[in-house]
């Protein structure tokens, strides 16, 4: 499959422009827009990988069908592509995630105060920690830990200077961390994302076989009450009709 200068095969993508060639491996790209060509203008095939620069495209009226072709191709391709998690799990800079946190506080005389200081992160399969100190010198501004079990939601808002990674807890302001690395701050966004949904897949199959057990022991409990003449048979299976949801 060619697009202008573009080739794309089954296993990565070739761009060549005329002082360099470009090469992403199909198993790297993140997402993939299509800005069609108008009446007074081109249009572009935008390939974002993970962690690089996008790579733009520019397709021309004669490029628009093949240029449609490549988009449905490497989208369908895209959705299926899962971050490195592997790798990140390595990387020292998400392992130990240097930031900043901003917080909002509510004082007796000032009322709501934002403040913002340089944090230090770690993620656990559970919970985050995180170490602050002053923005100017190391002193010690305290310590914090999130709980995943407390967080409805974990998301990323790119900015024009910071990027901020948005941990979301119902009664509270939450926790707001400012990286101004775009790709740093995407990295660390898809670990704790990955981490943070693990957990929540996790807590929810227990729930569900905690709830199983629940109504097996609700069971046991009537069955014991019937065995020694306590309730009736009738009474018996109206509650095991009820339990069972039937």
């Amino acid at each position: 499959m060619k697009v202008g200068k573009t080739e794309i095969n089954n296993n990565e993508i070739t761009h060549k422009s005329l002082t360099k060639k470009r090469t992403i491996p199909l198993t790297q790209i993140r997402e993939v827009t299509l800005q069609e060509p108008g009446t007074l203008k081109g249009g572009n095939l935008i390939i974002t990988p993970y962690y690089d620069q996008p790579l733009i495209i520019n397709i021309s009226k004669k490029d628009k069908q093949d240029a449609q072709q490549a988009y449905q191709y490497l989208t369908q391709i895209a959705e299926n592509n899962q971050p490195p998690i592997h790798e990140l799990e390595q990387d020292p800079t998400l392992t130990t995630f240097n930031c900043f946190i901003h917080e909002e506080r509510t004082t007796m005389f000032s009322g709501k105060k934002e403040n913002t200081q340089k944090a230090v992160v770690q993620v656990y399969d559970d919970k985050i920690t995180i170490s602050k100190s002053g923005m100017f010198t190391k002193l010690d501004k305290g310590h914090k830990t999130v709980q995943f079990s407390d967080v409805t939601s974990v998301d990323l808002d790119t900015g024009v200077v910071y990027n901020f990674i948005i941990l979301t807890m119902p009664g509270s302001p939450g926790v707001t961390l400012q990286q101004p690395d775009n790709v740093l701050a995407q990295k660390f966004y898809d670990l704790l994302s990955y981490k943070f949904n693990t957990f929540k897949q996790s807590d929810t199959s227990v729930g569900v076989q905690s709830g199983v057990g629940s109504d097996a022991d609700d069971l046991l409990k009537w069955h014991e009450l019937k065995e020694k003449g306590v309730i009736s048979e009738d009474e018996f299976e109206a509650k095991k009709k009820e339990i069972l949801g039937l």
